[in-house]
This record gives C-alpha cells, structure tokens and sequence, in this order.
C-alpha cells in the first residue's frame, strides 16, 4: 500500500540489508584497527586508508540545510543536504544533490536505503549562494558550513514504489520561516 505499512517481505529483506550492512562495517573497521596495529608495531609513520570523505559530517563538506515541515508538531524538522559535482551520461558535470526521504524515515525505512538524488540535469534547481560559508550548528551542537540554500520548483518524488513522498523546496512560506540559512521541503 503506498505511503502505509510495508509488506513483511519487505520489511524481512529491509531488515537482511541492514545486518548485512552492519556485518560489513564490523569488517572493515576491525581491517581499519589491524591495519593501524600492524603499521604501529614494524614502525610505520603512515598507515594506508581509503581516502572517501563521508559527506556532510561537520567540517568535512559544505551541505545545504533544509527545514521539512511537519503538520503533526507545527514544527520543522532540518535535515542536510550533501550538494555534490557529478557527471551525467555524457560525462559532463551534473550539479545533484542528496537528501533523505522524510516519509521512508517515517515509515521505518534504514537511512541507507532512503537516499533521494536529485540531478539538476532532471530537475531544474539552483543552490542560493548568499550564505555560502556560514556555519548551521543543528540541535546536538554539530556545525555544518553551508554551501548556499538549495531552491527546487519542481516536483521530485522518492524512488520507493511504497513511498508516497513527493516534494518540492524553496523558501519558507509567510509565517513559517525557518532558522537562518535554511530553505523549507514540503510534501507537493
């Protein structure tokens, strides 16, 4: 049923994904801990690591914070946005950005399995740069240095054949502005 419940088979496999996922992340952190052993017994100044930034997690890239209103609590909920340089089929640039589904996350969907892309090759958006470089620190005290507000008039929906999430972002509507630096994402 679409933006209900999940059939159990989905939930099963959603569940399978996740212990999967978790399994994999156990290895790699336990070869990330006898790689720095190894490298600190025989000497080692420099131990190899994978050189993946993980986006979005304070100072290591420029995000773009959105405010998603919920109806329930009359109250915003920010979410950021990972703005990145891709390429399309052609190989050209494709500025895209990332964010995750609200109503996946609703719903009990793993944030992993919840990504939304929106290419600007299939929607037309545009990042706002009036507030590139200012700093957003969200409720537990994490800053994030902002690239700009991220405007989208168009429509997108979430990939989920069981979501019903459709949304568009842009400025706050009158008296629901949000916190500074930050664009609004409701449900079209």
């Amino acid at each position: 049923m679409k933006g209900g419940t999940l059939p159990s088979s989905v939930e099963a496999a959603n569940a399978a994904f996740m212990a999967d996922t978790k399994r994999r992340w156990a290895e790699r952190d336990e070869e990330r801990a006898d790689a720095k052993r190894i490298g600190a017994t025989e000497g080692a100044k420099e131990v190899a690591t994978d050189r993946a930034i993980d986006l979005g997690q304070p100072g290591t890239s420029a995000v773009a914070i959105i405010g998603y209103y919920l109806k329930d609590t009359d109250e915003y909920q920010y979410m950021q946005a990972d703005v990145l340089l891709a390429t399309d089929a052609a190989g050209n640039p494709d500025e895209t950005f990332n964010i995750v589904c609200p109503r996946c996350i609703q719903r009990g969907i793993p944030q992993t399995m919840a990504q939304l892309r929106v290419r600007n090759s299939n929607r037309k958006w545009h990042l706002d740069s009036r507030v590139k470089g200012e700093v957003f620190i969200d409720d537990d005290g994490e800053a994030y240095t902002l690239a700009g507000k991220i405007i989208c008039h168009e429509k997108f929906k979430c990939p989920d054949p069981f979501c019903d999430g459709c949304y568009q972002i842009g400025e706050y509507p009158a008296g629901k502005e949000g916190r500074r630096g930050t664009t609004g994402m409701w449900r079209a």
